[in-house]
């Protein structure tokens, strides 16, 4: 396509505009990349190592680090957060609420039975969920049916928090250098307690 173009523009007498419409491209091409790529340089220049990288630039990344470190052997971990499917190491399932069906984690899923129902069947032992529950009364987080179900099964004993991670909710990786505030947040690892479940 690109001779077909330069032959139009030589037999037109247009060679001029059309290098002045490819070099400007170009330069808008290779800016954008910069842009999108400075966080990576600044990782590959700056001495950082991969885990303090995830932590700035994965949600949830601590908290996979000390679970791929502390989490107990034959357990069987459940989370939400699909980055850090690529970070952990344990036993595990994405209980995605888009991704996934088998586990009901849609935020209008409210039926706490089928729900620990669910989690028995595909053996999760612990959950890792977003939010600070450190009041199950008050439900962290948005007010959706299933938080508010999550906080019911909780308070009833059936989930019991082990740890508390303080993590970042990243507003945009690529334009963090130029004043892109991240928002602090939490996540909460639950060991499931089955016989305080419904």
């Amino acid at each position: 396509m690109f001779p077909l173009a330069v032959g139009i523009a030589r037999r037109v007498c247009l060679v001029r505009p059309l290098v002045v419409g490819v070099t400007a491209t170009l330069a808008i091409q290779i800016a954008g990349q910069s842009v999108f790529g400075l966080n990576y340089i600044n990782y590959v220049f700056s001495g950082e190592t991969r885990e303090q990288f995830y932590e700035r630039n994965v949600p949830g990344a601590n908290s996979a680090a000390w679970l791929n470190r502390e989490f107990p052997e034959g357990g069987k971990l459940g989370f939400m957060n699909r980055q850090l499917a690529y970070l952990l190491t344990p036993p595990r399932y994405m209980m995605h609420p888009h991704i996934q069906a088998v586990i009901d984690a849609r935020p209008t899923a409210d039926d706490g039975q089928a729900f620990i129902m669910q989690v028995r069947k595909k053996g999760l032992t612990h959950l890792l969920l977003p939010g600070d529950w450190d009041r199950v009364d008050s439900v962290p987080g948005d007010q959706t049916p299933n938080f508010a179900m999550i906080g019911r099964l909780a308070g009833q004993g059936c989930f019991r928090a082990l740890k508390k991670f303080q993590t970042v909710h990243i507003s945009s990786r690529t334009l963090r250098g130029f004043g892109s505030e991240d928002l602090k947040t939490a996540d909460t690892l639950f060991e499931v307690v089955p016989e305080h479940c419904p």
